[in-house]
């Protein structure tokens, strides 16, 4: 008997399980929202099918439809304001710091401190015109690379 109980017991709880599966209801879809543009007001959309729709009713709709569209994004467009220029004083660091080091002879911690310092705060185009000037001195080996590690 407790043998029959040890396997009918698990067996009623998968079918248990199954059957919960099987019955349940599905899940609802998520309903659509339609786009606020796309929809007419209800009176011209009756004054419309009441008279049916020529060619030139559908290019007026059309017009209104891009001119509103158009009206907020030459809004956005105008209220738009000019890229603020790069701050020079950390471009200047980075050449200070770079000058320093050629007239030394070689690229120390300190100076790879101050650069990532500088670097950080540069501009890609200002980093980029840094770039040109350190890795090729450290390649040539017109700097001495006395750092641990990367040399930045």
């Amino acid at each position: 008997m407790a043998r029959l109980a040890s396997i009918l017991w698990p067996a009623s709880v998968a079918a248990a399980f199954a059957a919960g599966l099987l019955l349940r209801p599905a899940p609802a879809p998520p309903p659509v929202a339609a786009a606020p543009s796309m929809v007419a007001p209800p009176l011209v959309v009756a004054a419309r099918a009441a008279r049916g729709l020529t060619t030139s009713d559908v290019r007026t709709v059309l017009r209104e439809e891009l001119a509103g569209l158009r009206a907020p994004a030459e809004a956005a467009e105008g209220e738009a304001q000019p890229a603020p220029a790069p701050d020079e004083a950390p471009l200047i660091r980075a050449h200070e710091t770079l000058a320093a080091a050629m007239a030394d002879g070689r690229w120390s911690e300190e100076d790879a401190i101050q650069m990532r310092r500088a670097l950080a705060t540069l501009s890609p185009e200002q980093a980029r015109e840094v770039y040109t000037v350190l890795f090729p001195a450290l390649n040539s080996g017109q700097l001495r690379i006395d750092v641990d590690g990367p040399p930045l």
